[in-house]
């Protein structure tokens, strides 16, 4: 009786490592280790040798599963690759019932092999290298649309887009812009200083900018005070100013525009400076202009023109500014190259 339990549990020690030929159940698992991404079916079939089994995908005959077993009578050692255009992409080891997530399930019922029942839901499958490239684009561009905030302010006739990009790698400040169009007045110089002190430039560790905040300005003009004073507020945080193509600063807009460290003037886009003045009617009622203003007007306006250029280009500036007295017409520059060889504008940024 004690020599037949011995035969017993010997046997069954036997049969739960016997396997087909291709050796103990380690070894499919050892050998599948070495099999690196992209190898082909040819390449796997080298090591491990012809796939129980191979499905090909019904609605996509690029992608395929390459299926291999080994077992015992209790336990399997199984593992499968999927395929893209003969590539493996996706390994998948000891597949059973509780694995759909990977798409290779079974019945869990064995009747002479561990892989009779072994099926494919494609839906669940890993995803292959072309969709993974779509689906991590796609994401990546979601991203970037929660990272852009844009915020638009209607302000008696002037609008304000005030932009932020968060996704940008500052140690402080960030990636804005700040649109203005309409008038320069007090609300226009209140609210871009405003938007201002929410729009700090990029800065890296070295508390060097690599980014500064940007603002465009598309305005016919307006009041002169506000000019100087949306101007040195630029001036003050260091910002960024810019006409866009085809539109035009003129008048108080110019005066602001001149105020950016670093100043942009895409395409054709035009500047226009006259002599400040004092508006009034003739006596038959038609808008006039007086640009007798006075010597502390104009030296103001000088001084500005110097603080924000330099000596001899405000001095220009200047002389040309003073030769038009009207609301309607002034002295005007159109495009990078001309307004920089007056000083005026002082990068070029590649934009049309």
């Amino acid at each position: 009786m004690y020599k037949h339990y011995i035969y017993i549990i010997s046997l069954t020690a036997f049969l739960s490592g016997c396997v087909n030929i291709k050796g103990d159940l380690g070894t499919l698992s050892r050998n599948a280790d070495l099999i690196p991404v992209g190898y082909s079916l040819k390449q796997i079939a080298d090591i491990l040798g012809r796939p129980q089994l191979y499905f090909v995908n019904p609605n996509d005959r690029n992608l395929a599963y390459a299926h291999y077993c080994y077992w015992g009578i209790f336990e399997d050692d199984a593992n499968g690759f999927f395929l893209y255009k003969d590539r493996m992409y996706k390994r998948v080891q000891n597949h059973d019932e509780y694995t759909r997530s990977t798409g290779v399930y079974s019945n869990g019922d064995y009747s002479t092999n561990c892989y009779n029942d072994v099926r494919i839901d494609w839906s669940r499958t890993p995803l292959d290298p072309a969709s993974q490239a779509r689906a991590e684009e796609s994401e990546k561009q979601a991203l970037r649309a929660r990272q852009k905030i844009s915020k638009e302010y209607f302000i008696d006739g002037l609008i304000i887009n005030h932009f932020q990009y968060t996704g940008v790698n500052c140690v402080s400040g960030g990636f804005y812009q700040i649109k203005l169009k309409g008038s320069i007045g007090p609300d226009s110089s209140f609210a871009i200083e405003k938007l201002l002190k929410r729009s700090p430039n990029c800065e890296d560790e070295n508390n060097e900018i690599v980014s500064r905040t940007s603002v465009i300005l598309n305005s016919g003009g307006g009041m002169l005070k506000d000019g100087y004073m949306m101007g040195e507020a630029f001036r003050s945080y260091n910002v960024e100013t810019v006409i866009g193509s085809d539109t035009i600063c003129a008048s108080a807009c110019a005066v602001a525009y001149l105020g950016g460290v670093q100043r942009v003037i895409r395409g054709q886009a035009m500047i226009m400076f006259h002599s400040p003045y004092l508006p009034g009617l003739n006596a038959q009622g038609e808008r006039t202009a007086d640009c007798k203003i006075g010597t502390n007007a104009t030296q103001e306006l000088l001084t500005y023109y110097q603080n924000m250029t330099s000596v001899e280009e405000g001095q220009r500036l200047m002389n040309r500014t003073m030769s038009y007295c009207s609301a309607e017409d002034g002295w005007v520059v159109k495009g990078y190259d001309a307004a920089e060889l007056f000083g005026i504008a002082t990068k070029f940024d590649g934009n049309f």
